[in-house]
């Protein structure tokens, strides 16, 4: 009879590569343009024991997910130009252009009226990323 194995190892793709997490290490290979492959190996960080607990692993696992996937694909982001400022603007872009001017899309921005939390971080988001006239 043969004995099967768990494994721990688990992945998530990026950017033109991939990460793989283990117990010890965690791994991020990143295909560059020129087709040379870049590696970052990290020591995986221990938890503290109150992380153990049910509820509480649950929520850390998700946050700890989270926030090292958005790095990952930050870290293989950085590898790569922003292709979209060569690109001429939509049909429809160019329709609200006219419609309503640069200042009037930024003006009709609904992340500018924040009433919720929420809506403050989407008003946050579209002045540092999108470029909305206000922060």
């Amino acid at each position: 009879m043969t004995t099967q194995k768990k494994t721990t190892i688990g992945g998530q793709a990026i950017i033109e590569g991939i990460v793989m997490k283990g117990p010890k290490k965690s791994c991020t290979v990143v295909r560059r343009a020129n087709g040379e492959l870049v590696s970052k190996t990290e020591p995986t960080p221990s938890r503290a024991p109150i992380w153990e607990k049910p509820i509480f692993r649950g929520a850390y696992t998700l946050f700890t997910a989270m926030k090292e996937g958005m790095q990952a694909i930050n870290y293989s982001a950085s590898f790569f130009e922003d292709e979209e400022a060569d690109v001429p603007p939509s049909r429809f872009e160019l329709w609200l252009e006219k419609k309503f001017g640069s200042e009037g899309l930024n003006n009709h921005c609904p992340a500018d009226r924040p009433v919720h939390p929420a809506a403050e971080l989407s008003r946050r988001f579209c002045a540092e990323n999108l470029g909305c006239a206000r922060a």
